[in-house]
């Protein structure tokens, strides 16, 4: 059965920016939000699709996080803002209903029936890809530069092992610092994330969605790397993405499709999955 679905992300709404207005195509049936939705603030991307998802209450909604999860964020450990977010929405009487999230450790894809009556099953992760090599150094990679894997508690011990530490204060404590993304570690949560897709692809029970934030055809983010993709094959399934524009091309046995950034026009397109 055909149904129509929207793609919203990477329009980096700023801090104080007003959203567009909270208007999506008549005829859409689901809605991925998929990242970088909102510039260094979480909470606002969040705002914008509850407003989304209380203004259209017949329509789906799906929302992935993308650099919002890193960008700006030094979590006390591994997983907390996505830990902090489960929360809420398990003790918020007033989440939509017809938003849906997961967190990135849940191996299960997400059935959602649409207002025709038909179901899909969407799974939602990040998008590592596995990183075979990398030209220059790795200090300068987007991913050591933006990604931080956890963080170190710096105290008078141990400051001398931080060179980031001015010069001029004192030795007592300086709290939290990043440890950033290495190669090993970018590879590891590929592979944890490409065994979670292939799991949810061999058991797959209704029309697959395959949503990631990082574009596993032509990401920006990917310069200077040899990188490949998961190892499946999605047949005859949607995987939606981000970052740079992709028209629906087959990728993988499925339909890669993309549609970041603002505008009337990319606010106004959907595609009909048959």
């Amino acid at each position: 059965m055909p149904f129509k679905l929207h793609v919203i992300s990477d329009t980096n709404y700023h801090p104080n920016e007003p959203y567009e207005p909270y208007t999506i195509p008549t005829e859409a049936d689901i809605v991925v939000l998929n990242g970088n939705i909102s510039t260094a603030w979480l909470k606002r991307g969040f705002m914008y699709a509850y407003a989304l998802a209380e203004s259209h209450p017949d329509v789906q909604f799906v929302y992935n996080l993308g650099e919002e999860m890193y960008y700006f964020e030094i979590s006390k450990y591994e997983n907390e803002l996505e830990d902090n977010i489960l929360l809420r929405m398990k003790n918020d009487v007033n989440w939509p209903k017809n938003l849906h999230w997961k967190h990135s450790t849940d191996p299960n894809g997400m059935p959602i029936q649409l207002r025709n009556g038909y179901t899909v099953s969407v799974f939602t992760t990040y998008g590592f890809p596995k990183i075979h090599r990398y030209t220059g150094d790795w200090e300068d990679t987007y991913w050591f530069q933006n990604y931080p894997m956890s963080t170190l508690q710096v105290h008078k011990e141990n400051i001398n092992e931080f060179k980031e530490k001015p010069n001029d204060t004192s030795d007592v404590s300086h709290g939290l610092v990043p440890v950033w993304a290495t190669q090993d570690w970018i590879n590891k949560k590929h592979s944890d994330e490409a065994a979670m897709v292939k799991n949810w692809e061999l058991s797959l029970k209704h029309c697959p969605i395959l949503v990631t934030h990082l574009n596993p055809f032509n990401d920006t983010r990917f310069v200077n790397c040899t990188v490949s993709p998961y190892l499946f094959h999605l047949n005859n399934g949607t995987w939606i993405t981000s970052n740079t524009r992709v028209k629906n091309i087959n990728y993988l046995g499925g339909r890669l499709y993309s549609n970041p950034g603002r505008g009337e026009s990319v606010r106004a397109e959907c595609i009909e999955i048959t």
